[in-house]
């Protein structure tokens, strides 16, 4: 998943997590305080060189992933499948059961082509190892959003639940 962090805020949080001021990051990177000031309050921008520099000197870790652009939606649908995941790991035979299930009345329903391909191959899913399936609810490949336009797992949350998975996903986005 591709998602803007803002350089300044990632490299306050990641300070503050080590324990570190700005003066003591700033000796331990080979900079200057007033420089660190600056990349955290936004006036200056660190290159993704620098940034990685200091982040590692806190102690931490800088990741990048490049991936595509996730819409709205799609990050709903994560959040609402993340949620599915967790009770699938909970009681994978009741969540299954139900998926196959809403298989039957969503293949009564549809008509195209494509739809029956995707049918075809939550089919596999269900039947295949539950990594495979929670791969695929977490996934945020442009293939995986795709399946989970189909999702078979309606119902697996209750209103409650899925109303409280979006208003902590909307926080997010």
């Amino acid at each position: 998943m591709v998602s803007f962090v803002d350089p300044s805020q990632l490299l306050r949080e990641a300070r503050d997590a080590s324990g570190l001021s700005q003066r003591e990051l700033a000796a331990c990177a080979g900079t200057s305080g007033p420089t660190i000031a600056a990349y955290e309050s936004g006036a200056k921008e660190p290159r993704l060189s620098t940034l990685d520099r200091l982040v590692s000197a806190t102690g931490q870790h800088l990741y990048v992933r490049v991936g595509r652009h996730l819409t709205r939606t799609d990050r709903r649908s994560l959040a609402l499948h993340a949620a599915v995941n967790a009770r699938l790991c909970e009681d994978s035979q009741a969540v299954l059961r139900k998926a196959r299930k809403n298989m039957v009345t969503m293949r009564a329903a549809a008509k195209g082509r494509a739809a029956q391909r995707l049918f075809a191959e939550w089919d596999e899913l269900l039947d295949g190892p539950l990594t495979a399936v929670s791969e695929t609810l977490l996934s945020s490949s442009e293939h995986a959003c795709d399946l989970r336009q189909v999702s078979p797992f309606a119902g697996v949350l209750n209103d409650g639940e899925r109303r409280a998975v979006i208003a902590a996903a909307a926080v997010l986005l």
